[in-house]
């Protein structure tokens, strides 16, 4: 086959890929909307909608080759020092560069995972997601993943996944709540159900005798813009309102209002804590990251733009 043939075959394959991506995008835009099984939505708004999603897609197929050509942290990067304002962060060095690892962070929006993994610094990084049809679409991206399926067979068999990446000195980003959560920077008042998480990071410690798990509470991620827009009140619920800002935020690429915070907590060992307190020594540490967020974000209006906070940010 010709260089120009091939090309070709290519460009043809990345078409088919961005169109497909982009379908699959629409459809859970309007399910987020709340319109997954009402009437269909105008012509107009429907060829608005799909140049939005098609500019997309090209974005995540670049970044699912970038994983290949790169990593998954430096494409990580890439990608969200293109997207995003600096990050404000304190302790990225308390996790560790190697050995089993595990990384336990609340999930408030769509962007966390890249922003986090951006701060890990590891080839070996894997990350805990929920099974959708357009990971199959990003084949380089996929390998870094470990997809939850609804049912519960399916949820042991990842877990034992998780648990063999671990045993091969490896490191993994859980996000125990399952689910989009509250942004505490834009509801620093609301309650974090840091209770009704997962008991899978008791189970691996457990497991896994040499284990470091640490804590990292992430916030900014959520666009008060988009939050506060009327489109999002035609949902009812809380939980409702913030899937479909996170899911236009993410979609539309409307990021020029956020400024993400991280403060990743100590990592733990099976010697710092007894088995049967490994989900309160978490939770203690969860709610003190949180803390530190809350008063990195108080912080964030008098450190300029262009500087990223590190060790001494709560100094």
């Amino acid at each position: 086959m010709s260089k120009n043939a091939s090309r070709a075959t290519s460009a043809s394959a990345d078409e088919e890929s961005i169109d497909s991506l982009a379908s699959l995008a629409s459809s859970e835009f309007y399910e987020a909307l709340g319109w997954a099984r009402r009437l269909a939505p105008s012509a107009l708004f429907s060829a608005c909608m799909q140049s939005k999603l098609r500019g997309f897609a090209k974005q995540v197929i670049e970044f699912d080759r970038d994983v290949a050509r790169l990593t998954l942290p430096l494409a990580a990067n890439r990608l969200v020092s293109r997207e995003l304002p600096p990050m404000l962060i304190d302790g990225a060095s308390r996790i560790p560069q190697r050995g089993p690892t595990l990384l336990v962070a609340n999930h408030p929006g769509l962007f966390d995972a890249l922003a986090i993994a951006t701060v890990v610094k590891r080839d070996d990084l894997a990350i805990v997601v929920k099974e959708q049809p357009y990971w199959d679409l990003l084949p380089n991206l996929s390998r870094k993943l470990f997809t939850v399926p609804p049912s519960r067979p399916g949820r042991v068999r990842v877990a034992r996944q998780v648990l063999e990446h671990l045993q091969q000195n490896m490191s993994v980003l859980l996000f125990p709540g399952g689910q989009i959560e509250r942004d505490h920077e834009s509801a620093l008042s609301c309650s974090f159900p840091i209770e009704k998480w997962s008991s899978l990071p008791e189970w691996l410690m457990v497991q896994v005798p040499n284990l470091r798990i640490a804590t990292i509470a992430i916030g900014g991620v959520m666009s008060r813009r988009v939050r506060s827009h009327p489109i999002c009140n035609l949902r009812m619920t809380y939980r409702d309102r913030d899937w479909l800002a996170a899911t236009i935020q993410f979609f539309m690429r409307r990021h020029d209002d956020v400024r993400i915070k991280l403060c990743v907590g100590k990592a733990r060992s099976i010697a710092d804590i007894s088995q049967e307190h490994v989900r309160l020594q978490l939770h203690h540490d969860m709610r003190l990251q949180l803390r530190k967020l809350k008063r990195l974000a108080k912080r964030s209006s008098t450190i300029p733009s262009s500087c990223v906070a590190g060790e001494s940010a709560l100094a």
